[in-house]
């Protein structure tokens, strides 16, 4: 399931067994969440990658801009799921009260073409990121 969530989880979750794999079973969100936590990160990667071969290897009607492929970076800062491990591989910020481990990303965009092109590893938080990095 690899959409924007516009209901509640279970909402979604429920449409989805019911209109794509055509079945009653209901799955709760905790048991979704877990499930999504064993997903390897780098299929989403590849799943990227193909998308974008596709896209502009075999479209004809790709959208240039004076001949070039417009595109825009733009980052952000993520909250990630507050585990000691994540906390101290990308670090945290918070108050005395709680403490939250994040991470910075960013991600490089196809404007007209409306694509994805390429995300950016997670940076340590709050250190900044370099443009020269990318």
């Amino acid at each position: 399931m690899v959409k924007k969530i516009v209901n509640n989880y279970n909402v979604e979750l429920n449409s989805f067994y019911e209109n794509v794999l055509k079945t009653d079973t209901t799955v709760s969100k905790q048991a979704y969440c877990e499930a999504r936590q064993k997903i390897d990160p780098k299929a989403f990667i590849e799943l990227n990658d193909s998308v974008n071969k596709v896209v502009y290897e075999q479209c004809d009607d790709l959208k240039l801009w004076n001949g070039y492929r417009l595109s825009a970076i733009d980052g952000t800062v993520l909250e990630l799921p507050d585990t000691a491990l994540l906390r101290k591989e990308f670090g945290c910020s918070g108050n005395q009260n709680r403490m939250v481990a994040r991470a910075k990303a960013s991600c490089l965009f196809d404007v007209l073409n409306k694509v994805i092109i390429s995300t950016f590893a997670l940076k340590k938080y709050p250190q900044t990121l370099d443009i020269s990095e990318l």
